[in-house]
């Protein structure tokens, strides 16, 4: 079988489950990262013949993106800026969100002279220490997760692009870490999404990615807010910075929470589909 006809075999085995568009990029994204090209080159791969081993392989996975199973997690394989990351069904699929609030942070020390200390809470993928990593070589960089799972994996990813960072079993709620007065950033993208909130959610979503790194209690949906918000009160040097991602229906009530444990400049920012996604404040 060539590989123009595996490609045909893919976007209609998804029709029933994605819009037309969706499913060729799927179809056009599994491709370029099994041969290792950019999508524009996806062409040049058209009158090539699939060998008996690639096929099934091949098949195989189809068989598991028609199941609804990430891409991602299908190829173990995530792009986060320019980083390429192992991923699985054990850690979160880094989301563009996530990359601007990083962002954030390279904007506000682009500049910097002076070497970075940096924790990261809830770190999953390592997808923000390590790419912080590589742009501030010089930073002393930590990471925690409450997941041993995902810390393999964020080690892995440390390893892979050659990112000195330390990381940390700890659970923020219940935290034995200690950083009194030294840090310079924090920075989190916490479980935020109300247990509720997932009847609104894609099957491929709920079903396959950690529960554990998306949802809070209906109950208590800022439950890692204050608990983020009262360590870093003390882990934060005077004039640092706390960044944290947010569920864009609570802005307003996460910015108090945030001035409450007495932080200041505390702004709300939107991504770029302008929902409020973002705190940034000063300590």
């Amino acid at each position: 079988m060539k590989v123009s006809e595996f490609k045909t075999m893919i976007i209609t085995s998804l029709a029933s489950i994605y819009e037309e568009g969706e499913a060729i990029a799927v179809a056009n994204s599994y491709l370029a990262t099994k041969f290792d090209k950019a999508l524009n080159q996806i062409q040049e791969l058209r009158h090539i013949e699939l060998e008996d081993d690639q096929y099934q392989q091949f098949t195989s996975d189809l068989n598991k993106l028609a199941a609804r199973i990430p891409l991602q997690y299908v190829v173990n394989e995530a792009w986060f800026y320019d980083l390429k990351l192992f991923v699985n069904d054990k850690v979160l699929i880094p989301r563009p969100e996530t990359e601007e609030l990083v962002s954030l942070v390279l904007d506000d020390y682009e500049k910097t002279q002076n070497p970075l200390r940096i924790l990261d809470i809830g770190t999953g993928s390592g997808c923000i220490p390590v790419l912080l990593g590589t742009k501030f070589p010089v930073a002393e960089i930590f990471a925690s997760d409450i997941s041993e799972e995902a810390l393999e994996i964020a080690k892995l990813n440390s390893r892979n692009h050659q990112t000195n960072v330390s990381f940390l079993l700890d659970d923020i709620l219940n935290t034995k870490l200690s950083f009194t007065h030294q840090l310079q950033v924090i920075i989190s993208n916490p479980p935020y999404i109300a247990a509720s909130e997932s009847v609104e959610m894609q099957s491929n979503v709920t079903e396959y990615e950690p529960e554990i790194a998306l949802f809070v209690p209906d109950s208590d949906p800022f439950i890692f807010y204050k608990a983020i918000a009262a360590n870093a009160a003390s882990w934060l040097q005077p004039g640092g910075k706390l960044y944290l991602e947010i569920n864009q229906r609570f802005g307003r009530e996460t910015e108090a929470i945030i001035r409450d444990a007495g932080f200041t400049n505390v702004k709300v920012i939107k991504d770029m589909s302008q929902n409020n996604r973002f705190i940034v404040a000063m300590r």
